[in-house]
């Protein structure tokens, strides 16, 4: 594959404000490179388990939690079909990872960011069918697969549920990588366990850099690397960095999580989940009127000191590595 001129982007929330009807396009100035081909992987957000929550979910007041899993369909389909008509290959398998790859052509992937409402095989069955291939277990919340950050260093983190022993080995034999990004720590362990499926992190840090639930402790990244997985190192500023605010926050903030992976001897594995349209805020130097691909790439090659090679690796080329390899 040629991965030398590609970003990716590993957690984009911007199918929700679509469904929502907040815009019509599933790309904007800030969440597609300007500069090179891109790939952008769409979260298809839905749940704490037994429905809607937060401030997101507003818009979705009134929807019975049995009709969850139709909103999150309805997201995967929107993906599908906006994807070809806004300059994106939409793809699926880790041959046609390769193949728009080799083309040079953008690609758009599906994912799932908290599996609640999916509540039988059979329904994981057909989110495969659509063109899922990634899947984040929980959100902050427990559901009825797994135990989510929130429940970490607390009594109440259970980790996997039998239910959720049975999707990720069924996840296994589908080629449906299972996402590890807010799980609880336990979770994070039992998954680990199952030595079936393709692994990875789509938007987390490490927590020995920044101490938050939402980051990953030590041995679960380097299990993570260790199984040929992805860490997509999240720009969300409480993952990234404590005690400072908003007015303080630049995008080279993120570098102490890089240069910990390199001491670690985990920078083939690394890359971004930026979380776009997930966060409340961005750095002060990541302007929205230009792409966060395009900033975060040119930060990295001007400031970060790593050589070319890496650079290419962390700005995609690690990623498109792992589609490659590890999908069904």
């Amino acid at each position: 594959m040629t991965l030398k001129n590609y970003t990716c982007d590993c957690h984009c929330d911007s199918v929700l404000n679509v469904v929502r009807g907040e815009g019509e396009t599933l790309l904007n100035e800030y969440n597609v490179s300007r500069e090179g081909p891109f790939l952008q992987l769409f979260a298809a957000w839905t749940e704490n388990g037994s429905g809607l929550c937060d401030s997101r979910a507003s818009a979705f007041t009134g929807i019975d939690p049995k009709d969850v899993f139709a909103l999150a369909v309805k997201m995967v389909n929107t993906v599908k079909e906006k994807a070809p008509a806004e300059n994106m290959t939409l793809c699926v398998t880790k041959e046609d990872v390769r193949g728009a790859v080799k083309a040079g052509k953008n690609i758009a992937m599906a994912a799932m960011e908290g599996c609640g409402c999916v509540d039988s095989l059979e329904k994981l069955h057909m989110l495969r069918e659509l063109g899922v291939r990634f899947a984040t277990l929980t959100w902050n919340p427990s559901n009825i697969l797994a135990s989510g950050c929130s429940s970490s260093g607390t009594p109440d983190d259970k980790g996997l549920t039998d239910y959720g022993r049975e999707f990720v080995k069924e996840c296994g034999k589908l080629g449906i990588a299972v996402d590890l990004s807010h799980a609880s720590v336990k979770t994070m362990r039992d998954v680990l366990e199952e030595d079936s499926c393709a692994v990875f992190a789509s938007h987390s840090n490490f927590r020995s850099v920044c101490d938050h639930v939402r980051n990953l402790p030590d041995d679960v990244a380097e299990e993570i690397v260790r199984r040929g997985g992805f860490i997509g190192l999240n720009t969300y500023l409480p993952f990234v960095a404590g005690g400072i605010s908003y007015g303080e926050y630049d995008a080279e903030m993120i570098f102490p999580h890089i240069y910990y992976a390199a001491e670690k001897g985990w920078l083939g594995a690394l890359g971004f989940g930026f979380d776009i349209d997930g966060v409340e805020a961005y750095a002060r130097n990541v302007p929205l009127d230009r792409s966060i691909h395009d900033t975060y790439a040119r930060i990295i090659r001007e400031k970060s000191g790593l050589d070319e090679k890496m650079q290419i690796a962390i700005r995609g080329g690690n990623f498109l590595e792992f589609a490659g390899r590890k999908l069904g």
